[in-house]
């Protein structure tokens, strides 16, 4: 009789023993099941996310540095980033292309804003960001350095008519535009039509110095008439070139929101993002940068006294926008722009924005980590010691199989068989129950912890408005968050169970090449 044969027989001949290691493996199966599936699912979120992300890179404010400074009783002075420092990080090997773009708000008594379509409750987003006033439209002039224009060249917006800049252009600051479709079509504007966009300056002499700066700042809410008066004013008029639409796939949020059912928050700061993007007319970065100089020069006439006005200062805020080779150049890129970035500074990428959007994710990856560790070394032991036991009330059988002849590796393998059938069995019933137990558990746990640690509305973007380069929310990460069974769950956790089970075996097959047939006989 060989020894598979005998372990089927001994399996049979000791159910009772045998249902014992079948529910020890089944529970901590279960366990380690569990586990498995909450990091598959948090991994699979994670790379979702950075897909929608992609290789896409940016350098912002770090918030988390300023508060602890702001709180440490710190006074930090912001210095914001020079074009010299954002195009040496452009000829970097990691990088494919890179823009850095500076966006002026501005107004147009001609132009008519789109606002995406909504409900009666989503009144916030038509009185917000984008929307126009009684006089006009407010548009975004997002200055651009890279003339092919980035979000166009990776596909993040589509070229309908007409064309894009070229180099000449935009070193000479020709007075050329890129308008959406939707103000196109709100306007009736086509590819060679010009448009006239407004910058004026107020005075606000009868409201307090706080609320005057941050009016006249780049504020895309415009003011109206009984708000100030207008003492300075200047006209740009742009020839429209080309004609872009979102594209697919990034289609009107504001539809999404069926019934007097308000958006989310996340949905709100969507549709807020598209509405500025449908508003952005794309220009040379120097038309953008006369503008806002035309802003800074006026406001120091009027408010010489206040403080970000004075001596005549004139310094951009850029936001660059780095596209690199791959996913896998990120680190090195982050290394070099730490380098050389200024205090208080961050790199945005896919890592980092997940990080701050799902920050509480990953620390509940650390924990079911430790939580997997722990539970296969107790698999590990428990298991061990129940086949220990298991085998010491079968001395007597093993010394007559040695007497009768039978080598101790075919007794060794018999105890595998034995093992591994019941393991299979209970990591087969585990593989499902184990799976429930933690879709169950953990989902309604993710999204409160998520919740309770989100920030910003829960919505972060690589770019600004008119360049959005990715943007990952709150709702993006939690709808990614999908506990289920895959294959990589499956080779995971059978990998575990089976080798858990097999290492298990190591003590009690020692035990088994200690056996001597005629000391157990005597």
């Amino acid at each position: 009789m060989n020894f598979a044969k005998r372990a089927f027989l001994s399996l049979s001949r000791r159910a009772g023993k045998t249902l014992i290691l079948f529910l020890v493996i089944l529970i901590l199966g279960n366990l380690i099941a569990a586990t498995v599936a909450m990091r598959q699912a948090i991994d699979q979120a994670e790379a979702l996310a950075k897909l929608t992300l992609g290789a896409n890179v940016s350098i912002g404010l770090d918030d988390q540095k300023l508060m602890d400074a702001y709180e440490a009783g710190e006074d930090p002075l912001i210095e914001g980033l020079n074009a010299e420092m954002i195009e040496n990080l452009g000829t970097r090997p990691e990088v494919k292309s890179f823009d850095y773009t500076l966006d002026v708000y501005l107004t147009s008594k001609t132009l008519e804003n789109y606002t995406p379509p909504s409900n009666e409750d989503d009144a916030l987003l038509r009185g917000g960001t984008i929307a126009g006033t009684t006089e006009g439209a407010s548009i975004i002039l997002s200055g651009i350095h890279y003339a092919p224009v980035q979000p166009i060249e990776e596909g993040k917006l589509n070229l309908m008519e007409g064309r894009v800049f070229t180099q000449q252009e935009i070193e000479q600051g020709a007075l050329m535009g890129l308008v959406s479709d939707k103000l196109a079509e709100q306007n009736n504007l086509h590819v060679g039509d010009t448009i006239v966009v407004n910058n004026e300056i107020r005075d606000y002499s009868s409201t307090t110095p706080v609320a005057r700066a941050e009016t006249s700042s780049s504020s895309s809410d415009s003011p109206s008439e009984d708000e100030g008066s207008v003492v300075s004013s200047h006209d740009v008029v742009l020839e429209i070139i080309g004609i872009f639409s979102l594209a697919s796939g990034s289609g009107e949020s504001g539809t999404a929101s069926s019934g007097s059912k308000a958006p989310s928050q996340d949905e709100w700061m969507k549709q807020m993002m598209e509405s500025d993007t449908y508003n952005t007319v794309f220009v040379p970065i120097a038309v953008s940068q006369a503008e806002e100089l035309f802003m800074m020069q006026e406001n120091n006439k009027l408010y010489p006294e206040e403080t970000g006005f004075k001596d005549n200062l004139y310094a951009p805020w850029y936001t660059p926008l780095y596209v690199l080779n791959s996913v896998d150049d990120l680190a090195s890129f982050e290394e070099a722009a730490a380098a050389v970035m200024p205090p208080y500074f961050q790199v945005l990428s896919a890592d980092s924005l997940f990080d701050q959007v799902a920050g509480s994710m990953k620390s509940i990856q650390g924990i079911v980590g430790i939580v997997l560790i722990a539970s296969v070394i107790a698999a590990l032991v428990i298991v061990s010691l129940v086949v220990v036991l298991f085998l010491r009330d079968r001395r007597k059988e093993f010394g007559i199989y040695l007497s009768l002849g039978v080598r101790k590796p075919a007794i060794i393998g018999q105890v595998l068989v034995e093992v591994l059938v019941v393991a299979l069995i209970a990591l087969g019933i585990a593989l499902i129950t184990g799976n429930l137990i933690s879709g169950g558990i953990s989902q309604e746990l993710m999204q409160n912890q998520l919740l309770a640690n989100q920030q910003n509305g829960g919505t972060y973007t690589v770019g600004t408005a008119g360049m959005m380069m990715g943007t990952i929310s709150l709702d993006d990460v939690i709808a990614s968050y999908n506990v289920g069974i895959s294959v990589p769950y499956i080779l995971t956790f059978l990998g575990l169970g089976i080798g858990v089970s097999v290492l298990s075996c190591i003590v009690p097959l020692l035990y088994v090449l200690r056996l001597k047939p005629k000391k157990i006989l005597m």
